[in-house]
């Protein structure tokens, strides 16, 4: 039976997004606000017992309901997590980010008990699949949430909801609509192919967008796992001149050195990161430091526990019990990724 839910890769398509869509409406809206600054401040638990407090008197706040639901996650109580995504549902059902929130949300919880507790539970994988289909159903071009279906459709048995066609029909889908996104997909459905096949699709791709930040990143990525350095520089330099935001990319290239034993070069890809990460949220600060304290580690440093303690000040909660960046639960409030020739939808969302 295929068990191929790898944690990193699972989060690698979830990037920052910066267009402005919608109105702050209320009171209640500042609430919600209040607590996500907290918590990308590094000061979760206040977060959570904010929330916890104002849902009490207004538990028909959808937008609360996902904040809350989104630091239950970050402090990794995913089970109650799941429970308030669902909340946030049923109060706004048309709400697309909603249900890709909830999709996964239940990914993460459906790893966690597969990884750490032995319990497989297709349930939780089918609804998962269910939330994450309805929320291309509601925006077809929501990028996240197509990507995230590809990899759960393709990478677990039918009796588990998983489907080797559909995820191609998907794949095809992004395609169409996004090389980025469409080609990350592709790599899902055609994982057993060879490097030089991924990186000659990469290849082709780059003469017909020489410019797409993301292609640069993610064919950097395909070197760093093929041992090809100089290559790797070059496209991740690329990358970063053309949207500094690929950034997130050098964190997925140490951990991929680290494993190959290339501690040096993955040191460095991390300490890169940190020295263009000043203004980001403590959170990914912390799972940098996090991360070079393990690489620190493993090549034998003596600065490891120094770098650890670092980590840890920066932010108490770091998100490291599942080794996955936490960049997906940092998305402001009311900002949506649409690309730039997308309008903002006239209705208030939520998003």
């Amino acid at each position: 039976m295929k068990r191929k839910m790898l944690i990193i890769g699972l989060v690698a398509f979830l990037l920052p997004i910066s267009v402005v869509c919608g109105s702050e409406k209320t009171e209640e809206m500042s609430v919600s606000r209040k607590a996500f600054q907290l918590r990308i401040d590094g000061k979760s638990q206040q977060a959570k017992e904010m929330l916890s407090e104002y849902l009490k008197d207004d538990p028909n706040d959808a937008v609360s309901q996902f904040e809350y639901s989104r630091v239950l996650c970050y402090l990794f109580d995913l089970e109650s997590a799941e429970k308030h995504a669902v909340l946030a549902v049923q109060l706004d059902e048309d709400n697309p980010r909603y249900h890709y929130w909830q999709g996964l949300c239940e990914t993460y919880l459906y790893i966690d008990q597969a990884h750490h507790k032995g319990n497989l539970d297709p349930l939780i994988l089918k609804r998962s699949i269910a939330a994450l289909q309805k929320a291309v159903e509601l925006k077809p071009d929501y990028y996240e949430a197509r990507y995230l279906l590809v990899n759960l459709l393709n990478n677990n048995e039918p009796d588990q909801g998983g489907d080797q066609q559909k995820a191609r029909q998907h794949a095809e889908r992004l395609m169409e609509m996004d090389l980025d996104y469409g080609l990350q997909a592709k790599m899902v459905v055609e994982e057993n192919r060879p490097m030089d096949w991924k990186i000659q699709q990469y290849q082709a791709a780059l003469t017909k967008e020489p410019d797409n930040a993301g292609l640069h990143a993610k064919i950097a990525l395909l070197y760093a796992e093929s041992d090809q350095m100089e290559k790797l520089q070059e496209h991740i330099d690329k990358a970063l001149e053309l949207d500094e935001q690929q950034k997130d990319i050098l964190l997925k290239i140490a951990f991929q050195l680290a494993m190959k034993k290339d501690y040096e070069p993955a040191k460095a890809m991390v300490q890169r990161y940190l020295d263009m990460a000043t203004e980001e949220p403590a959170a990914m600060r912390a799972f940098a430091l996090f991360y070079l304290a393990k690489i620190e580690q493993l090549s034998g440093s003596p600065d490891a526990e120094k770098t650890l303690q670092q980590s840890r000040q920066v932010d108490p909660n770091g998100w490291q019990t599942m080794m996955a960046p936490p960049e997906m639960l940092f998305e402001p409030l009311l900002l949506v990724k649409f690309r730039t020739f997308l309008k903002c939808k006239d209705r208030q969302t939520g998003l």
